[in-house]
């Protein structure tokens, strides 16, 4: 989205003498505001505009729904108080320019996830899968194998996900592969397969290897079948509504918040149970108490790491990845201990399993149906 072209935000920076560098920050907060509403600058003003004149209650307009949705997200989101303070503080400027009614948004403080008990269990991420979407299923799947932040979900690709098979398929170098292609070409190397997969976090901008579990890739393979991408670099997780975007975080954090409302797993603190970055919380703090060295945890997670340690120890991907399968059992959600449930939970786990070994059986026969149509293609391509 370039602002900078929107009516409303030209005049927003006309109306005042600042910096370039001031420039740069307001173009980057609105930008942001603009994205997660998916709506241009020009049209929140509009909207807002229009519900003044319509003399609806400052606190039924939609603008407070906006920003207390905004709010929750970025508090979902691990940002600070002082930077939350500073995001809303431009919005708020924006709106203000056009003299927009402003209501009032508490700001309490904010308790962070310290405990295990405060995180989604295995069975709740199971429970919510029964009512995701399979686009969703797989985005929580990615999350629960890999911990990245939903704005690096977000950004991936398909080009991303066939750089990942490296390891098992060999594709030519920005060469666009059908997923039936891709799919025939896994199905005759039979091994469990853990992709390895390599991004540039969006918050900081840090290169980052990850790897994703076998489940994980089943339920990418059975998603991208349902919705096969046309181009290279299509997104991974399209916008509903504009396949050429790449979901907008509003849509995101809305339907975790659909999951865990539909699951009535209620709140801990000021935000909802299940959400993206709980799932990235319990990656971090499962690896951790299974034994994986911590200074692995913080690669994966995409964390900084000091100078001095970085300047003596180098990344080995291989070595990496091997301690990612040692540990990565404690990421699987496929062997909970049934004895454990309740008689009602039992049952309802049980129907899930059967759901997903339904869901396995049918992406075993689309396999087989893809690799008896293409038995004669490709062999070129594989390792």
């Amino acid at each position: 989205m370039d602002i900078l072209q929107d009516i409303k935000f030209k005049q927003f920076l006309q109306n005042r003498e600042i910096q370039p560098l001031t420039k740069i920050l307001y173009s980057s907060e609105i930008r942001f505001y603009s994205e997660f509403l998916d709506l241009t600058p020009s049209q929140i003003i509009d909207e807002a505009i229009k519900e003044e004149k319509s003399s609806i209650w400052i606190s039924e307009r939609r603008i407070k729904e906006h920003l207390l949705d905004y709010k929750s997200y970025l508090i979902n989101q691990g940002y600070t108080n002082s930077n939350i303070l500073k995001k809303l503080s431009i919005v708020k400027s924006f709106y203000s320019e056009f003299e927009i009614q402003i209501p009032k948004i508490k700001y309490a403080k904010i308790r962070k996830i310290e405990s295990l008990d405060d995180l989604p269990t295995k069975e709740e991420i199971q429970k919510a899968l029964k009512f995701a979407n399979t686009k969703y299923q797989s985005i929580i799947y990615m999350a629960l194998a890999t911990g990245l932040r939903a704005s690096d979900l977000r950004a991936l690709k398909y080009s991303d996900f066939l750089k990942s098979l490296h390891d098992y398929i060999t594709i030519p170098k920005n060469t666009f592969i059908s997923i039936d292609e891709v799919v025939y070409l896994l199905s005759r190397n039979p091994e469990p397969k853990i992709l390895t997969w390599k991004t540039i976090t969006q918050k900081t901008t840090t290169p980052v290897t990850i790897f994703t579990t076998p489940e994980t890739l089943d339920s990418l393979i059975l998603y991208l079948t349902e919705n096969p991408p046309k181009k290279y670099d299509d997104w991974l997780f399209p916008s509903k509504n504009d396949k050429n975007n790449k979901i907008g975080m509003r849509a995101f954090s809305s339907y975790f918040r659909f999951l865990n409302d539909k699951c009535q797993f209620g709140k801990i603190g000021p935000y909802r149970k299940f959400r993206s970055h709980a799932l990235r919380k319990l990656f971090g703090t499962l690896l951790n108490a299974d034994g994986m060295p911590h200074l692995s945890v913080e690669r994966l997670l995409g964390h900084s790491v000091k100078d001095i340690v970085d300047a003596y120890i180098k990344v080995d991907e291989n070595s990496l990845k091997q301690q990612y399968i040692e540990h990565m059992h404690v990421l699987s959600l496929k062997d909970i201990e049934v004895d454990k449930l309740t008689t009602d939970d039992k049952k309802e786990f049980l129907e899930i399993k059967e759901d997903n070994i339904s869901l396995r059986q049918e992406l075993e026969e689309i396999k087989k149906v893809i690799a008896k149509n293409n038995k004669d293609r490709l062999d070129d391509l594989i390792k």
